[in-house]
C-alpha cells in the first residue's frame, strides 16, 4: 500500500492512497487488482503557537474534520512525521 498526503500553498490538499493485490498461481495464471482512492479539499491551519504539533482542519465532500501533524525534530522538512496519529517517512 502507498499513501500519499499534498499540502500545497493554495490551501488545498489531496489524500491518496493504492493498493495492489495479487495472486500468483505456481502452475501458471493468477490475478493482480489494483485498488485506489482519493481524496481532494481545502485545509486551514489552527491559530495555535508553532511548534512541533500542528492542527489542521481539512474540509472535503462538506465535512470539515480535524488532523495533527507531529514531527520529532526542528528541521524544517522533516525525514518522519506524523498525520492523524499514522507515521509517513518522506521519500
Amino acid at each position: 500500500m502507498v499513501e500519499t498526503w499534498e499540502f500545497d500553498w493554495g490551501l488545498e490538499f489531496e489524500h491518496k492512497t493504492q493498493t495492489d493485490e495479487s495472486y500468483v498461481n505456481p502452475f501458471g495464471g493468477g490475478f493482480s487488482r489494483p485498488t485506489s482512492w482519493s481524496e481532494r479539499g481545502m485545509w486551514a491551519p489552527s491559530d495555535a503557537e508553532p511548534g512541533k504539533e500542528l492542527y489542521l482542519v481539512l474540509i472535503a465532500n462538506d465535512v470539515a474534520r480535524p488532523l495533527q501533524l507531529i514531527w520529532p525534530d526542528d528541521s524544517e522538512k522533516p525525514r518522519q512525521f506524523s498525520i492523524g496519529g499514522t507515521v509517513y517517512v518522506r521519500q
